[in-house]
């Protein structure tokens, strides 16, 4: 008989159970080890778009490790599992207090903060955001794109699409576009891969995951948060109900493109709803005085689903 460990599944980037992005949380007790091929595995037998494996803290003041995994490998850094990871360790410690919690993942340190009142929790995420040299060409793209083509058929426009990355190896090109209900909607969630995607990514930069970002600003809720519709495809993992890295890249290139040197960019983005899957996702953005990017931080809420044992 194999080793017996404790799982949650969540869903994050709501408040209502089935809907946002469902995360797994397998707990990983101190002295128990479990390796990168066993996780893997794991990862697939779920076969969501990300698991987190929760190592249990050796000290009270400790940051928790936890490791992200798709069903392709390890990533440093995901939005939604540092989102739902931290909306469980706060349900798991029942306080009414607002608190502090201190993440560990591959990307680096997150201090993250909870409010139990509100259910919002919100991460202070590292980043190493990067605009790399060589976009890519509307023409080539949108063959991997025929439906959407076909929508956009009468621009004779040629545009150039940005690819950035959040943090080395997450990366996404940024696709612009006007309307919801025809070009958003026209989107489809089976894609043939990026043409000559290697070229995109700069020098020094590890290559990892490159998805494809599609975006429509929808209004202004107030003067200092910009409401956004999105939709993420990898022709791999398919659509994504909701991507906190690819929200933080959006919210980052946005505001080094137009924000204001020295102040902080709010962006409140909505995605999954072609899904039936609707989240909300809110980043917050501190440009310096150069408008380079200083802090980024990732909120959210997540609700509890589900509960159980796997064995390993």
């Amino acid at each position: 008989m194999g080793t017996s460990l404790n799982f949650s599944t969540l869903d994050v980037f709501t408040d209502t159970p089935y809907e946002g992005n469902p995360l797994a949380i397998v707990h990983i007790p101190k002295g128990t080890d479990v390796n990168e091929k066993q996780k893997l595995k794991i990862a697939k037998e779920f076969n969501l778009s990300e698991t987190v494996f929760l190592h249990e803290a050796g000290d009270a003041s400790d940051a928790r490790r936890f490791d992200i995994f798709t069903i392709i490998g390890e990533i440093p850094f995901a939005g939604h599992p540092t989102i739902g990871t931290l909306s469980y360790i706060t349900m798991e410690a029942q306080s009414t207090a607002s608190s502090i919690v201190k993440l560990q993942c591959k990307a680096g340190l997150i201090e993250c903060h909870s409010d139990p009142q509100t259910k919002d929790v919100e991460a202070q995420v590292p980043h190493n955001f990067h605009l790399h040299s060589n976009p890519i060409s509307s023409q080539d793209y949108l063959a991997t794109q025929p439906s959407l083509a076909r929508v956009l058929a009468d621009s004779t426009e040629e545009r150039k699409y940005p690819v950035v990355s959040f943090v080395s190896g997450m990366s996404y090109v940024m696709i612009e576009l006007s309307s919801v209900e025809h070009e958003l909607a026209a989107i489809s969630p089976s894609t043939a891969d990026i043409p000559s995607k290697e070229t995109l990514i700069d020098n020094g930069w590890e290559q990892g995951l490159i998805g494809s970002y599609f975006f429509v600003t929808v209004g202004s809720p107030s003067q200092s948060v910009l409401s956004i519709r999105t939709r993420m495809i990898e022709h791999k993992i398919g659509e994504d109900p909701a991507t906190g890295s690819a929200a933080c890249s959006l919210a980052c290139y946005l505001a080094h493109k137009d924000g204001n040197a020295g102040q902080t960019h709010g962006y409140e983005i909505e995605q999954g709803v072609e899904m039936g899957r609707r989240s909300l996702i809110r980043v917050r953005v501190k440009l310096d005085g150069n408008r380079d990017i200083k802090q980024v931080f990732l909120s959210g809420r997540a609700v509890r689903v589900m509960e159980g044992k796997l064995v390993v």
